[in-house]
């Protein structure tokens, strides 16, 4: 054999070096831990996954069962975020100038909108806007953000 065919044969036996990985178990369950604990810290609780699953269940059920009283759910939910989100603004006194954006007016808007519906609210200047389609959409669209205008869109 000549010298090259040996230097290329001590390269192929030579092992190749990987980057350092966390190597004991201990230390894998260490950063798990601080992955869950960080999680939690941000409010991503057991419980939290399981009322986001069960609200995505009871939505569905709803529009499969009953899409002519969807929006009743919708009144319904919006009014406990919206509440929630301001007892805590308040609770925490942070961003509460931030509720003067655009979408949190719209999104107040919205539910009044919702709530004169439900109890049949027939104002005259006002009934126009409050059995209007595409005044229900355009305030569902501002109430949900770009979100809204996908969904509309698509």
């Amino acid at each position: 054999m000549s010298s090259k065919e040996n230097d290329f044969k001590k390269e192929e036996e030579t092992p190749v070096e990987r980057p350092r990985t966390i190597s004991t178990t201990s230390e894998k369950e260490a950063r798990i831990q601080k992955s869950l604990a960080d999680y939690e810290k941000d409010g991503l609780t057991p419980n939290a996954i399981m009322f986001g699953i069960l609200n995505l269940v009871m939505v569905f059920f709803w529009l499969g069962h009953s899409p002519a009283t969807y929006w009743i759910l919708v009144m319904i939910k919006g009014t406990f975020f919206l509440y929630s989100t301001w007892k805590l603004k308040f609770k925490t006194r942070t961003d509460l100038f931030y509720m003067t954006e655009f979408c949190w007016v719209a999104c107040h808007i919205y539910l009044i909108f919702l709530w004169m519906g439900l109890f049949a609210i027939k104002w005259e200047w006002f009934k126009d806007i409050t059995y209007n389609r595409t005044a229900f959409y355009a305030f569902w669209g501002f109430a949900n953000g770009s979100f809204g205008f996908s969904a509309i869109a698509f």
